[in-house]
């Protein structure tokens, strides 16, 4: 079986109800990686290269916390980059520009994908 690509999990909902792990910033701070625990399907990590205008805004009521959880995800390209929008729904949200958009499957074949 092939893994899936980076657009595939965007667009059949491959992300939903993904749990984030852990955010990372390499290259300097210039891309991003972003750990997530598939449902039932193993681990990703989706790299974004050359990220630009991030906003993260992930909250816990009082004594609670955990690891967001994905409502919905989203990735659009367009001429300059490609929008990457993950909702976390009353956890809140990470939006973000990148240039280019790679997915490293663990737990499995290690194969990358790239958009």
């Amino acid at each position: 079986m092939c893994e899936p690509t980076v657009k595939q999990l965007f667009s059949e909902g491959l992300l939903s109800d993904a749990e984030l792990v852990s955010i990372a910033w390499r290259e300097g701070g210039r891309d991003v990686c972003l750990n997530f625990h598939l449902c039932n399907k193993g681990a990703c990590v989706l790299v974004c290269e050359w990220v630009a205008n991030m906003s993260i805004d992930i909250h816990f009521a009082e004594k609670t916390g955990g690891m967001p959880m994905v409502w919905s995800a989203s990735c659009e390209e367009n001429d300059k980059d490609i929008r990457v929008l993950f909702d976390f729904s009353s956890s809140g949200s990470i939006g973000f520009n990148c240039s280019k958009l790679s997915v490293n499957f663990e737990q499995t074949s290690g194969n990358i994908a790239e958009v």
